[in-house]
């Protein structure tokens, strides 16, 4: 008597979980490329994120941006002139900032 039968090894629930990639094959590669393309999505997402971050930093100080800010009291053109002549000073602008709050009917400030 000759028995063809092999034991399985595997738990009930490996042996359905391979049995069922192995007969739908089409459902099984389109799962694969599917995660496959969610991976790729991903790295290429923060792959850009960090050279993005990186060019930024990078074009942002190659334009010699502003470092100083005086904040004074009231100033005359003459302040700013008198800052314009200061060796190694480039570029100067005299602003005024004025906070302002309005109040309308019983609302707070």
């Amino acid at each position: 008597m000759n028995t063809d039968v092999k034991p399985n090894l595997l738990k009930p629930r490996w042996s359905k979980v391979f049995t069922d990639l192995w007969d739908d094959k089409t459902r099984t590669w389109l799962v694969i490329a599917s995660i496959a393309v969610g991976v790729f999505a991903i790295g290429m997402i923060i792959t850009t994120f960090v050279i993005l971050g990186e060019d930024v930093n990078r074009s942002y100080a190659s334009v010699n941006p502003p470092n100083i800010e005086v904040w004074t009291d009231p100033f005359d053109k003459d302040f700013v002139h008198f800052i314009e002549k200061i060796p190694g000073v480039e570029n100067v602008e005299g602003r005024r900032i004025m906070p302002i709050r309005v109040k309308s009917g019983n609302q707070e400030w």
